[in-house]
């Protein structure tokens, strides 16, 4: 897509404006230059996208700090997007799919300082453009301690965090690039560490689960960050590659290996945590306030600018990972297997034994749920207010007609579900009857039937049945593959969104349409 709608300058004066206007105030996150979103619709309407902790209603943020609709640069308008983004921070340590010993070492193997606690991604190989030497590329804050390494540094492979402690060294800190603590034009958290042994290497990605770089499969950017839910950001790869003086080794001079990003590109990568992951270009120009403090305290915050944003993309240990052009899209990353945090309490309230099925939940979590746009969102929203539902019910009961009620719909679907996520080919589909079970279980948890208490605010209760109306519904006759596919499309994600973002009691974390 492009951006013709206005200039390139002028869109970037608005961005920046409105960066300059908003910086200080801590529920704003930062700011990019992408499309309008309505209805669940992409238009054609270039905005700059205003990236925000929590999206409020107008009534209740002051009108200093109230995000204008509009920002008037060279004789045009130029609207704005409002998006939630949490609070962004870098991505190391935590372990996932590639742990692996690695020799040679390989794309997306883990990688760490042994003077550091970061873990991350080995980016990829390159070429020092000042000796010829091959080094490792990676994020900083991984292998260059944000700058407060020295020259010389024992680098791991693999992590020290995936190798028990130990650390078996592969390469050498070179040289980093410093992220400023006071400049809000930083444009890359990077580093090399040059190979002890130059042959040691190979141009393959870990486990064969992305094809090598090549003028066919070209590098977009490395992740640098993210938040607790789906946002993630990336370093355009030709800051990088200017910004340390090195080559990527496939490159030519009549081919860098290298694309610039555009909106809705497709991206894939492999990193540590993750493994493998392909998703979409949402905004290009991103400059956003990212917390580089060891124990993500907001102690460190630095700025940095001309990012790439793209959603459910990595997890944290990716940090470093090189992201291609390439892929479908919408293979999404999986969110750690962790027991559902609200079945105890659900279960408590309604007396139904639904701890032991923590192994269900994550089945539905990790093989249908995360496989599409709504179903991400969804996973989103029930751990972010997870706690809102655990105080609401710990401790106490629903009435013997309520638990009544709730063990014979237990008792009619569990086995039934269970059967149908056991098999990607089901050929089970949403009947009239099943409809129906939902809509009363909605009215009864509001209290409309006079059983027990309500569980559901009012507020709760009117987008529940909203979302039934207009989404739940239309799933009659359809089977496990259409219901899928039916979420993965644009404006029933949207739906759900615009829902969700009316609650009071309920906060999303993620694109919200601001028109």
């Amino acid at each position: 897509m492009t951006l013709d709608a206005h200039s390139p300058a002028t869109l970037e004066r608005a961005r920046r404006d409105l960066f300059d206007r908003h910086f200080d105030d801590p529920n704003f996150t930062g700011c990019a230059i992408g499309r309008r979103r309505r209805a669940g619709a992409v238009l054609d309407e270039p905005v700059v996208v205003a990236m925000v902790v929590k999206k409020l209603g107008e009534g209740f943020v002051s009108r200093r700090r109230l995000l204008p609709k509009t920002i008037g640069v060279d004789g045009a308008s130029v609207g704005v997007d409002v998006v939630e983004v949490g609070r962004l921070a870098r991505h190391g340590r935590a372990s996932g799919p590639i742990p692996d010993r690695l020799r040679p070492p390989l794309q997306g193997g883990g990688i760490s300082n042994t003077h550091g606690s970061v873990a991350g991604s080995i980016g990829c190989f390159v070429r020092d453009d000042t000796d010829g030497t091959i080094n490792i590329l990676s994020s900083n804050h991984v292998v260059g301690r944000m700058s407060a390494g020295a020259k010389g540094e024992a680098i791991a492979q693999p992590a020290t965090a995936d190798a028990g402690g130990t650390a078996e060294t592969v390469a050498k800190l070179k040289r980093s690039v410093a992220v400023s603590t006071t400049a809000t034009d930083n444009l890359v958290d990077a580093a090399i560490a040059q190979l002890d042994d130059q042959s040691a290497y190979g141009q393959d990605v870990a486990h064969g689960l992305m094809a090598p770089i090549s003028a066919s499969h070209p590098v977009v950017g490395m992740v640098v960050a993210g938040d607790a839910g789906t946002n993630c950001f990336l370093t355009p790869i030709g800051h990088v590659l200017q910004q340390l003086k090195v080559s990527l080794l496939p490159a030519t001079s009549s081919s860098p290996c290298t694309v610039a990003a555009t909106i809705g590109m497709h991206l894939e990568k492999v990193g540590r945590a993750s493994g493998y992951s392909s998703s979409t270009v949402d905004a290009l120009a991103a400059q956003v306030k990212i917390d580089f403090s060891a124990k993500q305290d907001r102690s460190d915050v630095r700025v940095l600018s001309d990012l790439i944003w793209t959603q459910a993309f990595n997890l944290p240990g990716d940090s470093g990972a090189i992201a291609c052009q390439g892929g479908d899209g919408m293979t999404f990353v999986v969110k750690p297997r962790v027991d559902c945090p609200i079945l105890g309490a659900v279960g408590g309230y309604y007396d139904l034994p639904l701890v032991d099925d923590n192994p269900l939940t994550s089945k539905a979590r990790d093989e249908f749920f995360s496989q599409s746009l709504t179903g991400n969102l969804l996973i989103s929203v029930l751990y972010q207010n997870s706690q809102v539902v655990i105080d609401r019910l710990q401790g106490k009961t629903a009435d013997a007609d309520a638990q009544s009620y709730a063990l014979s719909y237990y008792d009619r679907y569990h086995d039934l579900l269970a059967g149908v996520l056991a098999d990607p080919d089901s050929t089970v589909t949403v009947t009239d009857g099943n409809l129906s079970d939902v809509l009363n279980i909605i009215l009864g948890m509001s209290g409309a039937y006079g059983v027990g208490e309500p569980v559901l605010t009012p507020d709760e209760s009117n987008a529940a049945l909203n979302l039934y109306d207009a989404v739940l519904s239309q799933t009659l006759g359809m089977n496990r593959a259409q219901i899928l596919a039916y979420m993965q499309q644009q404006d029933v994600y949207q739906k759900v969104v615009d829902q969700a973002s009316t609650v009071p009691t309920v906060e999303v974390t993620g694109p919200v349409s601001a028109g």
